[in-house]
């Protein structure tokens, strides 16, 4: 699920880039994928799901603690 996350933030903020709205469907999967965040904008959520992705290549969360393999810190 992980990249089809990221790859589903990266086409929402391709829209954006484009200065296009992104599809709806894809703004609506990604609040589904992350409704912790319903008053963030598509784009703050996608460029969350992006550090997230970014942070567990290099194996630590934003906060620069290490992630384990189960994804707790």
């Amino acid at each position: 699920m992980t990249t089809e996350k990221t790859a589903l933030a990266l086409r929402v903020l391709t829209a954006y880039n484009q200065r296009q709205h992104p599809d709806e469907r894809d703004v609506l999967l990604l609040r589904a994928y992350c409704p912790m965040y319903p008053d963030m904008s598509p784009d703050e959520i996608a460029c969350l799901v992006i550090q997230e992705m970014i942070d567990r290549q290099k194996g630590t969360r934003g906060n620069g603690h290490l992630i384990q393999e189960d994804g707790t810190t």
